[in-house]
């Protein structure tokens, strides 16, 4: 949503539409505050899903949510993770613990030391998705490139989502749905075009 309203506020101002302009810049600043006011978890300055209920709350005492996936990522992928903050040092450091959050094929959607990892349908329990993959990368590239750290994260993640996307064509002549968490291997997922086509951009370059 902080994302949507940045956006429909840049084209409000490009077609010269003043009162939708300041309503959706109104909306995005209030998006963009409550990002760190309702799903910062300030014992761990980990960003999380909470509970429906929190701003309905006077004391905003959120429930958070205790497993570590792609959901925890989104204001990374969108810039809006102040940088050089704790925050931003802080998921750096779960991003770079080996063989969890990224795996040798790619950004896991659930961290591989979370009870949950492969459990039950396992569709969102580890699985290797592109979308998620991109953002990230797009993330890092378009807001946090200039530190070393990042630059390091986003070459190897790029490669590693590179090889997993391009060795599994290359073996069956087509895109899945998405990739094994532990093998990277998509033959156990859909054929699937349609988001996992985003490797084009990342093969180009193009965030």
């Amino acid at each position: 949503m902080t994302f949507f309203s940045e956006v429909m506020a840049k084209l409000s101002y490009l077609i010269g539409s003043d009162s939708e302009y300041r309503f959706y810049l109104k909306t995005y600043g209030f998006s963009r505050v409550s990002i760190k006011k309702y799903f910062l978890d300030p014992y761990d300055l980990i960003f999380k899903d909470s509970t429906p209920d929190v701003l309905l709350s006077e004391s905003h005492q959120a429930k958070f949510s205790n497993h570590f996936g792609y959901v925890n990522l989104f204001p990374l992928f969108f810039g809006y993770v102040e940088p050089h903050s704790k925050e931003l040092r802080r998921v750096m450091s779960l991003l770079s613990k080996k063989n969890d959050m990224i795996s040798k094929d790619g950004l896991r959607s659930l961290s591989f030391s979370d009870n949950f990892f492969g459990t039950k349908g396992n569709y969102w329990r580890g699985k290797i998705w592109i979308p998620h993959n991109y953002l990230l990368l797009r993330g890092i590239i378009n807001h946090y490139i200039n530190s070393t750290s990042w630059n390091s994260l986003f070459n190897n993640l790029r490669k590693k989502i590179v090889h997993t996307v391009c060795n599994n064509f290359e073996i069956s002549q087509t895109f899945f749905e998405n990739y094994n968490g532990i093998s990277g291997d998509g033959s156990d997922s859909e054929y699937f075009n349609g988001w996992t086509s985003l490797i084009t951009l990342i093969i180009s370059g193009n965030f």
